[in-house]
């Protein structure tokens, strides 16, 4: 049951994740003509799934020592990779160029903010630790 419980998890996240992200992507009009590269918008969304559920995974297992710290990496991690696969997906009459340490500075914070909420999210099953966790 477990498993199944962690794979509903994953794609409920996932997907919540994604639809956040590709709703304000959706929001945005630039003055060019623009659109979605229909499989890389379809990758970021896997992308959100499996890592969330890696994520998910790891920090519930009492095998991984750090579990939940890893876990909450990898679960902010996700969301970073899911980000910018989506970006990638992002077709414009242009050129786009990244910014490559900012991009790198904004995946590492998204691991560390996914690395301390977790754990204090999952610290007791209490709206203060689920509050406190999200508020990470």
């Amino acid at each position: 049951m477990r498993r199944i419980w962690l794979a509903v998890a994953a794609v409920a996240t996932g997907f919540g994740i994604w639809a956040t992200h590709f709703i304000a992507m959706l929001a945005f009009q630039p003055a060019v003509p623009s659109g979605y590269n229909i499989a890389w918008t379809i990758m970021s969304l896997l992308a959100a799934i499996a890592l969330t559920g890696t994520g998910l995974t790891i920090s519930t297992s009492p095998r991984v020592p750090h579990g939940r710290w890893i876990g909450g990496a990898i679960v902010g991690g996700g969301i970073a990779v899911m980000h910018y696969t989506g970006m990638a997906a992002f077709e414009i009459a242009g050129r786009v160029v990244w910014d490559v340490p900012l991009v790198a500075a904004s995946i590492i914070l998204g691991g560390l903010f996914g690395a301390a909420a977790l754990p204090v999210a999952l610290h007791a099953n209490t709206v203060k630790w689920k509050a406190l966790g999200a508020s990470c």
